[in-house]
């Protein structure tokens, strides 16, 4: 559940008023509205949420009021009849953010996973209007209607210049101006396209200090250039005051934008368009100056630069760190040999070779990981119509192989046993089956407290590499909490191995 949604609850049940609640929390009356309507998000830092524990805790009286909060807890033991300790319990569970952080993680992966390039909704001749928003060596537009102006007036200038070099792009400030309106971002984000296609490159410098929420919406927003390959994204790792917020776009020796906005304030603020050289070139300077203290947020690979991909793959793969995998729907590191060599000689010597090499590489960085640390693995298993269908893709990308290989039940059959076998033979290896099996298609490899691989299966492939502590901790978290939600047996594994024999023997049967 979410905040608000716990909060509704707790309200609901105690017949507690806005009014009222907010005499014993100190806060405005309006404000408690918009924490229980979900317009506002509870703040990390202050005593309110204590308070409202406490108070919830005063007037929980009733067992039907004790059954309807333990159920939402999703407690098997009842709660304490202490107002205290059940005043510290209620506080912890309404700080308790998981459900919001998965909320997110899951809208952020889903994006990804079923992006698709769209048509530009920008009409060429629009795009002459667009230009002509500022005509002089420099010109200001005011409140977030200017930056959207300057914005497009910016895109537009570096597609109208047909060089190709790289745009170098910042901005901490609130993101409104970027994620309110449909249309405008529609048109940003078919100008962006644009700009790439004419050949350029784009290093932009992300905002990790703003919550997952919106560091996840604000990179979202930016998928469409991630898929292409041309950005480069970086974070600042220091903690920023926000005193003073920025932007600064800079398309050295031809144009820029920049501004600056006070704290939450986004309204009023001068919006900067500039073709003075002067000014650009120290703008330009500037932004060099600030990427230089940054490091890579992620790394961005696609087909075309599979070699880097390779090298980055095999680097994370030997680390010695506990592991989640989230397959798609079963991973090749722990396919059988068999069904290697029966894809290898259906293809072509060239990618048979690069087949094999792809998959020995992989298994023994694999088997060695199982050596040293636990790997948890999240599979899924298709219906039988699918796999009859031959609807069901092998675990390879066109990283490696071109066109679509696809399981066959004998295929499936000999995977699943392969498993079967390694949990049976690795004290480290465990196994989950995703109860829903068209949950999340992402292929995800998480490494505690090191970094993520985040795949897109479904072509053109792309393949993120994250070692930003935040994401990095919230993927792990993720993923974590859907093993922990299914280990509901003592000898989980076991149990597994028992079910995964009984999967088997369906897929014969079938």
């Amino acid at each position: 559940m979410k905040f608000a949604e716990k909060l509704d609850l707790l309200m609901n049940i105690t017949k507690t008023s806005n009014s009222l609640l907010s005499l014993n929390a100190a806060l405005d009356a309006s404000y408690i509205s918009r924490l229980r309507n979900g317009k506002r998000k509870p703040a990390k830092k202050g005593d309110y949420i204590e308070k409202m524990a406490a108070y919830f805790s005063r007037n929980l009286n009733e067992k039907y009021q004790l059954i309807s909060l333990q159920d939402a807890m999703e407690l098997e033991e009842k709660l304490p009849k202490d107002p205290v300790n059940l005043g510290l319990l209620i506080s912890e569970w309404l700080r308790d953010d998981s459900d919001e952080k998965a909320s997110s993680l899951e809208g952020f992966l889903d994006d990804f996973t079923n992006f698709r390039f769209s048509k530009s909704t920008v009409p060429n001749d629009r795009l002459g209007d667009i230009i002509k928003v500022a005509q002089n060596n420099t010109e200001a537009y005011y409140g977030i209607s200017g930056k959207r102006k300057v914005v497009l007036a910016f895109l537009s200038n570096v597609i109208a210049s047909n060089k190709k070099q790289t745009l170098l792009l910042f901005s901490d400030e609130k993101i409104e101006w970027l994620t309110g309106s449909a249309e405008f971002t529609a048109q940003w984000s078919s100008l962006m396209i644009q700009v790439i296609m004419k050949g350029n490159r784009i290093k932009i410098i992300h905002t990790v200090s703003r919550d997952l929420d919106e560091m996840l919406s604000a990179i979202g927003k930016w998928m469409p250039l991630y898929m292409t390959g041309a950005i480069e994204p970086y974070y600042y790792p220091k903690k920023r005051d926000g005193v003073f917020r920025r932007t600064l776009f800079a398309y050295p020796d031809v144009v820029a934008v920049t501004s600056s906005t006070f704290g939450e304030s986004h309204n009023g603020g001068a919006n900067f368009f500039t073709k003075k050289r002067e000014i650009i070139d120290g703008l330009t300077e500037e932004f060099k100056a600030f990427l230089s203290t940054c490091r890579p947020l992620m790394k961005i690979f696609t087909p075309q630069n599979k070699k880097e991909y390779f090298e980055i793959l095999t680097e994370f793969e030997k680390e010695a760190c506990d592991t989640i995998i989230k397959s798609e729907p079963l991973s090749i590191m722990s396919m059988p040999s068999v069904l290697v060599n029966k894809i290898s000689a259906k293809l072509d010597m060239r990618q048979g070779g690069m087949v094999r090499d792809y998959y020995n590489l992989r298994s023994q960085n694999f088997a060695q990981l199982l050596k040293t640390n636990k790997v948890h693995e999240i599979i899924k298993i298709p219906d039988q119509n699918q796999l009859d269908k031959g609807i069901i893709l092998y675990p390879f990308t066109d990283m490696i192989q071109e066109g679509e290989i696809y399981y066959t039940t004998e295929d499936f059959h000999a995977h699943i046993s392969n498993i079967i076998s390694m949990l049976e033979t690795y004290k480290n290896y465990t196994v989950h089956i995703e109860e829903n099996p068209e949950d999340i298609k992402s292929v995800i490899m998480v490494k505690e407290n090191l970094g993520v691989l985040v795949a897109k299966p479904i072509k053109p492939s792309v393949f993120l590499a994250i070692n930003e502590s935040n994401l990095t901790v919230a993927l792990w978290d993720y993923l974590n909490d859907k093993i922990k939600k299914r280990s509901h047996t003592k000898d989980n594994k076991k149990t597994t191995i028992e079910r995964l024999k009984t999967l088997r023997n369906l897929l014969i049967q079938g």
